[in-house]
This record gives structure tokens, C-alpha cells and sequence, in this order.
């Protein structure tokens, strides 16, 4: 979850505000949102993995977090590799 939530930040706070400082928005923020994004997936399969294998109590509303934030990475690396695309 920390990874997305980083993930997040870069996307709506630095990406707008700094990268436009520096003249560089058109391809880095896109391509770095979509590595970012895939690493963030990953980890949450871990999250939830890791909340099962312990049969943790809370098991099914993380795993019910981490799918919605898994549902989000998805749309959000969609968008990026359509604004890469073209």
C-alpha cells in the first residue's frame, strides 16, 4: 500500500508541479506512473498473500483493499500507456 500511495503522490503532486519546472512532463511522468504502478500490483498480491497465509483476522477487508488499490493501478498504468502510445 505504501507503494501505491507513493505512486499516488508522484502522480497528482510532483508530476504537475515539479516535472513542469524542469521541462521534462511529456514522457517521464507517464513512463515512470506505469513502472510504478506495476511494482505497486505486485506488492499488494504480496499483501494479500501474506495476510492469507497467516490466516490473518482481518484477511478479507485487506484483501478487499489491496484488489480496489490493485483495480486502481490498472485504470491509472491504462492511462499512462495511452498517453505514451500517442
Amino acid at each position: 500500500m505504501i507503494v501505491s500511495g507513493a505512486r499516488c503522490l508522484l502522480a497528482y503532486a510532483v508530476f504537475p508541479y515539479v516535472l513542469p519546472l524542469l521541462g521534462v512532463t511529456d514522457v517521464v511522468g507517464p513512463a515512470v506512473g506505469v513502472a510504478i504502478g506495476a511494482v505497486a500490483v505486485i506488492f499488494n498480491g504480496v499483501s494479500i498473500r501474506r495476510f492469507w497465509r497467516v490466516d490473518h483476522r482481518l484477511k478479507w477487508p485487506m484483501s478487499t483493499v489491496n484488489v480496489a488499490v490493485i483495480g486502481l493501478m490498472c485504470y491509472l498504468a491504462t492511462g499512462d500507456i495511452a498517453e505514451l502510445a500517442g
